[in-house]
């Protein structure tokens, strides 16, 4: 996901999420939420490539299908890790709320892949599609939407 090269990067997001999803249970957590932070906040917002923003979303479709994963792509993770000698570090992450400025990206098919994302995430039971882009910001853009013949 560090290549120079958009398509090397595009099947990097996908291929990863791809993984988690299958591998879920078996990834360690913070290996996980490693990859999840650095799809979301970085290349989600990848200024040079339309494909690979709309890899991102793909990806997160796909991860969205393991219902293992779905606590995970919650609002707001609240990680708790154990440092010698008794010292706890917590921090917070916020993963798919994060995306919400995406819903207005200047790239159609960008938007298009956050709506088919977000149409995964209405089927699901466990995660509010609200939480992640609030219904103004959602007719917002369909009024901003150019009409389709």
């Amino acid at each position: 996901m560090n290549d120079d090269h958009p398509s090397v990067r595009s099947i990097g997001v996908e291929g990863t999420c791809k993984i988690l999803s299958l591998f879920w249970e078996v990834i360690p957590l913070e290996k996980s939420y490693a990859f999840l932070k650095r799809i979301v906040k970085k290349m989600a917002f990848d200024a040079n490539s339309v494909g690979v923003r709309v890899s991102c979303f793909k990806g997160l479709t796909y991860l969205s299908d393991n219902h293992l994963a779905h606590p995970s792509l919650k609002s707001t993770l609240f990680l708790w890790f154990f440092f010698w000698p008794k010292t706890w570090l917590t921090f917070s992450l916020e993963l798919l709320p994060s995306l919400k400025p995406l819903i207005h990206d200047s790239a159609q098919i960008v938007r298009l892949a956050f709506i088919n994302l977000l149409l995964r995430i209405k089927s699901l039971r466990t995660i509010q599609f609200i939480d992640i882009v609030p219904l103004e910001d959602i007719l917002l853009r369909l009024s901003l939407e150019p009409q389709a013949n």
